[in-house]
């Protein structure tokens, strides 16, 4: 028979004071000990916390890191804003390029059908 406290999770209404705890620096006994779970319970919880943390996706704005998860809705919002209009940026750039080089190329063809052009004249004549 088992003895100890039983493993059960922490209510989701205390799991950001349970973090907040963790983050305190509190041991594991007194963690165990305020939120009624076993140590073993603790080890675990604090390990899935790393985890998540670990995989947090990452934003930088203004220089300053920032988890995504911690952005409200609409900051959320106006970054995929942002980043649409980076991409479509992009996009226009290299249409530009395109523009350019083909501009680039009808300037040469048209040149080469001017100077061609000039050129029979002046062998007719001759």
């Amino acid at each position: 028979m088992k003895t100890g406290r039983p493993e059960k999770t922490i209510h989701p209404d205390f799991q950001e004071f349970f973090r907040k705890d963790v983050n305190s620096k509190m041991t594991v006994r007194k963690l165990a000990n305020k939120y009624n779970v076993s140590v073993g319970k603790i080890h675990s919880l604090k390990k899935e916390m790393k985890m998540a943390e670990e995989n947090k996706q990452m934003v930088t704005i203004d220089g300053e890191e920032y988890a995504l998860d911690d952005l409200t809705d609409l900051q959320k919002y106006l970054l995929e804003q942002v980043m649409d209009l980076k991409g479509r940026i992009k996009i226009a750039r290299m249409h530009l390029d395109q523009l350019k080089v083909a501009s680039a190329e009808f300037g040469r063809s048209l040149s080469e059908s001017v100077r061609l052009e000039s050129q029979g004249e002046e062998n007719e004549k001759a």
